[in-house]
């Protein structure tokens, strides 16, 4: 089993064993944390409520949810894509197809700097005009160039 945790997001310390109940089940597995964003307002609970949706309803965990899949399916589909941006997006679309993802309870706890210095609304905003894009076929270089990165 492969997990894959960005750098400003941590475990809950229950995590692991959640993680390997999951793998204990027959058969590979694919999924995500239920996020906790380290920020008190209540719009954060809205976000985390509709990324957790996102997970439920379009099958879609993205790297900031502490990813975590069976090594035969990561070996089977390549991998992540050599893409600059959207690698976690491109995987999780294509890992779906072969089993649905479970959300666990965690949850994975995910620094709000990036929401804080652009704005909660103006962040998210921004993040489902990228998704949207790189599922309407814009190449990840181009919107890369859109993006800021955490060590820019």
């Amino acid at each position: 089993l492969l997990l894959f945790l960005h750098a400003d997001n941590w475990l809950m310390q229950s995590s692991v064993a959640e993680i390997k109940e999951a793998a204990n089940s027959k058969g590979p597995i694919f999924g995500g944390f239920y996020q906790r964003i380290q920020n008190d307002r209540s719009l954060y609970r809205w976000i985390e409520s509709g990324n957790a949706m996102r997970v439920r309803y379009r099958g879609l965990v993205y790297g900031d949810q502490a990813m975590f899949v069976s090594k035969s399916i990561f070996e089977s589909i390549g991998g992540f894509a050599d893409i600059p941006l959207m690698e976690d997006l491109d995987f999780s679309q294509r890992v779906k197809k072969i089993v649905w993802p479970q959300l666990l309870n965690g949850p994975t706890l995910v620094d709000d700097r990036r929401w804080v210095a652009a704005g909660p609304m103006r962040q998210t905003i921004r993040n489902w005009y990228l998704a949207t894009a790189f599922m309407m076929g814009v190449a990840p270089s181009r919107l890369a160039k859109k993006y800021r990165r955490h060590d820019a």
